[in-house]
């Protein structure tokens, strides 16, 4: 048996639906071990290549090994297990950079921060008893609650120590070594450096596109679509996870032009085989018939349409009431398009916004209408991971990615055409 611990991004409900839909795709057979605010821990017959899967999700932090589960008190645990003999026999170093970083799973345990501090003091014991063995190391400390992503990187924990993984359970403890963290030097890069930007117009996160291609779940060589490409983030984020099948359209000519332009600087920067790609971009205008798109032949809608002018002072409720109309419309004129070349049993992963008026939150009420044309919500999570308390869905199977002082919210949503 193996066990692998995932430490899930900033929405966590998010991040379960992506490794579920990620797992499905891939035909894992897993069982659920452990589901906390931050982690989760599966256990499979076969081994995984973690290191590989997360590469291409957006929303995990780093992903780790089990390497053992613990019973005691903690730091009668901590005193038996986490020593110089344990540093050196996972990390296979002569010269040792090592970090702890703890996750509580059980939303009870409290005392955070005098475990942390416990843990500090017990890694530099650790450095001094592997100083008397002739053994140099350099303890890793942070500031925050855990180590990052820039620091595990920073420091080569992976490659050339190890970052040792604490997650206290109500019962258990586990010790876990982190393999894999998420690429966020690369995320910044294709993000920020690339030649074609529109902040007014707003432009949807790498991590999220990613996030949103992998709920989709189809296979690589099926077609994927996104008829409101903007800047060409999702259509960038298909292709560097390998989907060969990749046409993107926008009604504004600006929009297509910055997206043709950030695909050329992306196939050069990440030496990506133009022969490999079946590549489109073009001018369209969503109410509109799709020219040159057959009828069921698109396998996957990845998209984030237009959700509306931005909103950064309070707006009147009547002016707030005639933006959520006209984008309604414009999300109807879409599916209404999206039925006439979706598969059956195609898949629509979307963004719907979401209006923050005073202490409310107005949504677009159109899934009646959606559902008459044939779609059907998909299930984003299995019940075990939907019903636990640390999971945040709505009533209509959806869920909202945010920052606290946001005007607009986003609302991910995955359909299937039936």
């Amino acid at each position: 048996m193996f066990r692998y611990c995932f430490i899930l991004g900033r929405n966590n409900t998010l991040s379960l639906a992506e490794i579920q839909a990620v797992l499905t795709r891939l035909n894992y057979v897993f069982k659920t071990i452990e589901l906390g605010q931050d982690v989760l821990i599966l256990e499979t017959e076969n081994e995984w290549d973690i290191g590989s899967m997360v590469q291409k999700m957006g929303g995990i932090i780093k992903a780790g090994q089990i390497l053992s589960e613990e019973t005691g008190k903690f730091q009668e645990v901590m005193e038996n297990k986490l020593n110089a003999d344990f540093i050196k026999t996972s990390a296979h170093q002569r010269k040792i950079n090592f970090g702890v970083s703890l996750y509580l799973l059980n939303q009870a345990i409290k005392n955070f921060s005098q475990l942390k501090r416990y843990l500090d003091n017990r890694g530099l014991e650790i450095k001094k008893e592997l100083k008397k063995e002739g053994i140099a190391s350099r303890y890793v400390a942070s500031r925050e609650k855990v180590l990052s992503s820039v620091v595990i990187q920073k420091n080569q924990l992976i490659k050339k120590g190890i970052e040792v993984l604490i997650l206290v359970c109500q019962d258990k403890i586990y010790f876990a070594k982190t393999v894999a963290i998420q690429d966020f030097e690369s995320y910044s890069y294709r993000d920020y450096q690339r030649p074609g930007r529109d902040i007014v117009s707003g432009m949807i996160p790498p991590k999220l596109a990613q996030i949103m291609i992998n709920l989709a779940g189809i296979s690589e060589n099926e077609i994927l679509l996104d008829p409101f490409c903007g800047t060409g983030t999702i259509l960038q984020e298909a292709i560097l996870l390998d989907y060969k099948n990749v046409l993107g359209s926008d009604r504004d000519f600006g929009a297509v032009n910055n997206s043709q332009k950030n695909l050329e600087w992306l196939i050069q920067n990440y030496r990506i085989d133009r022969n490999d790609l079946n590549l489109k971009i073009f001018q369209h205008d969503i109410k509109n018939d799709f020219e040159g798109i057959g009828p069921n032949s698109i396998s996957a809608i990845v998209t984030e349409p237009y959700l509306g002018p931005p909103i950064v002072w309070k707006i009147r409720e009547e002016k707030l009431k005639g933006i959520i109309r006209n984008v309604s419309e414009l999300y109807l004129d879409f599916f209404k398009q999206a039925n006439k070349i979706l598969k059956k049993g195609g898949i629509i992963s979307i963004i719907f916004p979401i209006f923050r008026y005073e202490d409310q939150l107005k949504q677009l009420e159109i899934h009646g209408e959606i559902k008459n044309m044939g779609y059907r919500v998909k299930k984003l999570l299995p019940d075990e991971w939907k019903n636990s308390p640390v999971v945040k869905m709505s009533s209509r199977g959806s869920i909202v990615y945010s920052r606290a002082d946001q005007k607009v919210l986003r609302e991910i949503l995955v359909f299937q055409n039936v």
